[in-house]
């Protein structure tokens, strides 16, 4: 999967209407992200980079139970019938490569999934 490839399926995640975090699209139906980005109440929706929808798209916060909060992730599932990007593809953890790049939409940085970072195992 390129990055490009990646960056289609990168979303932000607003609660309220208030810019709160990014999360990845990882099936067509569910947004993957981290607890902590929902922590305010409030109406969540998602907004997506490749410009399929300069709406809103709203979502539902699926229940993962007591140690979702711990983990720090989250699910989010579309709407029945959104159209949204193809989602990225997710590695096990025993395959990724020694180093690998994450990005994602840091606050007050723009629309624009900049925030870059190099992950090392």
């Amino acid at each position: 999967m390129s990055l490009d490839e990646l960056a289609r399926a990168t979303c932000v995640v607003c609660v309220g209407g208030r810019r709160e975090g990014t999360g990845t699209l990882v099936t067509d139906a569910y947004v993957l992200t981290a607890a902590h980005v929902l922590r305010r109440e409030g109406a969540v929706t998602i907004h997506f980079h490749d410009g399929l929808s300069a709406a809103a798209i709203p979502v539902e916060r699926l229940p993962l139970g007591a140690d979702a909060g711990e983990l720090d992730i989250a699910v989010l599932e579309l709407s029945h019938g959104t159209d949204g990007p193809p989602p990225a593809r997710l590695w096990l953890v025993k395959r990724l490569p020694p180093e690998t790049k994450a990005f994602g939409y840091p606050k007050g940085e723009g629309a624009t999934p900049l925030g870059c970072g190099v992950i090392r195992r």
